[in-house]
Formats: C-alpha cells, sequence, structure tokens
C-alpha cells in the first residue's frame, strides 16, 4: 500500500502538467494571441469567442486530464525537457548576461538550471520561468479591458498590442527579479534572500507591471466624456473587491515573511470596499443566509471534503511552524482568517469569477446575460482559470469552480454558490481548527 510520500510524489509527476511551468506558455499564449488578434481586427464577432474557438481553450486542460490518468511519461521525458530548455535560454541566459555584461559580476553555471554569484547559487526551476506572472497580469489585464470599455471596443488592436508589450515586460521584470535575488543573497543579506524575497519581489513586479499598462491604456483610449474609469461601471463591483485582495496579498509578501500577520487587516480593507462598492445582491444575500439552500449545503459539503483529502498529499505540512507564537495574536489571527475565510473570500471570488469572468466570456456585455444561459465553455474555462489561481489545489479547484458555475445557472442568483463556497471554507476551516493542520487554511 502507498504511503503519503509515495502518493505525493505520484500526484507531484502526474499533476505537475497542471501548473503554470513554460510548456503552458507554448501551449495557450498563441491561442490567446490568436483569438485575440482575430477579434481586435473583427474577423469574429464577440459572441462567437466561446461557441467557436472554446474547444482550443480547454483542449490543453484536457490533454492534461489524459496526461493525469495515464501516467508521468510524457511530462517528466518531454514537458521536462521543453520545460528545461525553455528555462535555459529565456531566463538563465538572459540573467547570465546582466550580470557578466552590464554588472561586471562573473556568474557560475557549474550545473543544469543552476546559477550562482561568488557562494550564493541556486536551481531556477520551471516555475521560476516568471509564467505565474504572466498568467496574472493576462488575468488582470482582460478584466481591465471591461473596465475600460466601450473604449477599449472601439481600439481592440491598439489595446492588444499593448497588452503583448505588457507579458514581454513580465519577462523582463522576472529577469530582474532573479537578478535581484542573487545580488541580494551574495552581497547584501543571504538569509533574506532564503526567506521568501523572490516571492515577494515577483508579486511587486506583477503589480507595478499591470499598473503600468493600467495608465498607459487609459491615458492612450480613454473616452471624451472626462467620466472616471469606475463611475457607473458595471464590472467595478465585481472585479475590483478581489482585484485589491490579490495586490494587497502580493504587497503583503515584502512584510510577512515568516507568517501572514496582515491577513485580518487585509480582510477588513476589503470588506470596507465590497461595502463601499455596494455589492448588487445585498438583500438575496440575506435571504440565502436565512435559508441556505440544501443543494448549496451539500455541494460545500462535498467540495470540502475532496479539497482535505486532495490536500492532505500536496500541501506542505510544515505550515504550523509558520504560526504566531504570541497566544493573543495566534488567537485574533484565527479569528481573523476563519472570518476571512468564510465570510469574504466566497463573496469576492463568486463576484469575480461566476458573476462576471463566467458571463464575461460568453458575452462581453455580460450584465445583460441572464445566469440560466450560461453555456459549459464559459463555464468550463472560467473553472479552470478559477483552479489555476488556488496553486496546489488546482485539481479540486477546477472541480470546484465547476460545481459553483453549475449552481449560479440553476439558482439564477449568486447566493446559491455563495453559500456553497462559504461551507466548503467552512468546513475546512473547522478540519483545520480541530486537527491544527494550518495548512489548509
Amino acid at each position: 500500500m502507498l504511503d503519503a510520500n509515495e502518493i505525493r510524489q505520484w500526484l507531484d509527476f502526474n499533476v505537475g502538467s497542471f501548473r503554470l511551468s513554460p510548456v503552458w506558455v507554448l501551449v495557450y499564449w498563441p491561442i490567446l494571441v490568436g483569438i485575440a488578434a482575430a477579434f481586435a481586427l473583427r474577423k469574429i464577432k464577440k459572441n462567437e469567442v466561446i461557441r467557436r474557438y472554446g474547444i482550443l481553450l480547454v483542449l490543453p486542460l484536457l490533454i492534461n486530464i489524459v496526461l493525469l490518468f495515464t501516467g508521468w511519461f510524457f511530462h517528466e521525458r518531454m514537458g521536462q525537457r521543453i520545460d528545461h530548455a525553455l528555462v535555459q535560454h529565456a531566463v538563465i541566459a538572459p540573467v547570465s548576461w546582466i550580470f557578466n555584461t552590464l554588472l561586471q559580476i562573473p556568474v557560475i553555471r557549474d550545473q543544469p538550471l543552476h546559477i550562482g554569484v561568488d557562494s550564493f547559487s541556486g536551481y531556477i526551476a520551471p516555475s521560476c520561468a516568471g509564467t505565474q506572472g504572466l498568467f496574472i497580469f493576462t488575468m488582470l489585464a482582460g478584466a481591465w479591458y471591461f473596465v475600460l470599455r466601450p473604449t477599449t471596443f472601439r481600439h481592440r488592436l491598439i489595446y492588444l498590442v499593448l497588452m503583448c508589450v505588457g507579458l514581454c515586460l513580465g519577462f523582463v521584470g522576472n529577469w530582474l527579479r532573479l537578478v535581484a535575488l542573487l545580488y541580494v543573497g551574495a552581497r547584501v543579506d543571504r538569509d533574506l534572500a532564503l526567506a521568501g524575497f523572490h516571492d515577494a519581489a515577483g508579486g511587486i513586479i506583477v503589480l507595478l507591471n499591470f499598473a503600468l499598462f493600467a495608465w498607459v491604456t487609459h491615458r492612450a483610449l480613454k473616452g471624451d466624456d472626462g467620466k472616471a474609469w469606475f463611475a457607473g461601471n458595471p464590472v467595478v463591483p465585481y472585479v475590483m473587491p478581489w482585484m485589491v485582495w490579490m495586490a494587497l496579498g502580493m504587497l503583503s509578501a515584502l512584510v510577512t515573511v515568516q507568517w501572514d500577520w496582515s491577513y485580518p487587516l487585509r480582510a477588513v480593507i476589503v470588506f470596507i470596499i465590497l461595502g463601499v462598492l455596494a455589492a448588487p445582491f445585498p438583500q438575496t444575500m440575506i435571504r440565502a443566509v436565512r435559508e441556505p439552500p440544501l443543494q448549496s449545503v451539500l455541494a460545500g459539503l462535498f467540495i470540502a471534503a475532496v479539497w482535505i483529502i486532495w490536500g492532505h498529499y500536496v500541501l506542505d505540512h510544515d505550515f504550523a511552524g509558520r504560526m504566531p507564537t504570541s497566544l493573543r495574536f495566534y488567537h485574533m489571527w484565527i479569528v481573523g482568517r476563519i472570518l476571512g475565510t468564510v465570510l469574504l473570500i466566497p463573496v469576492i471570488e463568486e463576484l469575480a469569477f461566476r458573476g462576471f469572468l463566467a458571463r464575461a466570456l460568453q458575452k462581453p456585455m455580460f450584465q445583460d446575460l441572464t445566469p440560466s444561459d450560461l453555456r459549459w465553455p464559459a463555464m468550463l474555462i472560467s473553472s479552470v482559470i478559477f483552479g489555476v489561481f488556488h496553486d496546489a489545489l488546482a485539481v479540486p479547484g477546477v472541480g470546484a469552480g465547476f460545481i459553483f458555475a453549475l449552481l449560479y445557472r440553476k439558482s439564477g442568483t449568486l447566493a446559491s454558490p455563495i453559500i456553497a463556497h462559504a461551507v466548503a471554507n467552512l468546513g475546512v476551516a473547522l478540519y483545520a481548527l480541530t486537527t491544527g493542520q494550518w495548512q489548509h487554511l
């Protein structure tokens, strides 16, 4: 019988291709850019994107599902070869050139996919190729496209060109992140470099890159009415709370090396933003909380069970070592974390992924699409994107996202998936609270 370590290794082999490795860039980005270019050049109509090209967007997912059940041969033999070649030529080579040519600091490359400066060196994994940052930038830029409409509809080709420039700057930013990591580790503070510096720097670079992109596109494409981009914009209440949450999470990485003490503070800030934006369904939510739909509760319990079982094999079991040591702060943090996980996260994620993204994928004027008219391609693609944002839990995340989308379509209101999401998160939180397996939170 397999033990936990063997199962974790098997999952790493078989589910590794779900992660945002460089192979995903080769598969997804040409498809996305091609469809976006055709859309920008008006070769296809808005309502034909999903109907005609949805299979191209879900094809890589279907391939990975096949790989999940047929073994790890392709990913280990072919996928890793492509990953390693891209990392070697698209990451390590430019970083080496920056050190050798611009900084006049010799680098050490004594092993494949390893690079070092002085006595500080490290292995550049495929996940360090910057593809996760590009994915996040693409998602933010896609949401921003709808925030700036209808201006972006009239200047789609310009927006696409600026987006491609932003993606290229993302690659450059990743080079600078690795340069900073090696320089800090070799010449400044080795402990700082090893304490999550590269993750924090990566988040800041993504935010700065998107902030520059948003400023340039707004200045270049804004309409002539002089109105602020958020004035009366139907996208903002759905997307902005989630975008702020993501941005605050990236910024907090700079000051929360040991444990995420800022979580309750971030939750309070986003709660306030939700109140200011006046989410579009308060009365419906109140009724749903008073009489939660049975199907939502059952779906949430099922998702929680799958989430816990899957997480047992793929999550970091050393998470408890990064919890607050002070008893007072420990209790405050636990309460804030659970309240945020149960009350806040379901609302902002369902607003963004089901309320906005699933409908916008099918119809750009998403507010005119009733939930009952959602089609499976839009539901599946939005669920895949939702799952990818859950990293090691991407596979159950895709399944959970699709269940939430089904509840949304059947009930016709976001209250149903939000209740299911909250029940799932509550189940996971109670499991973590009673067993001490804090990595599940």
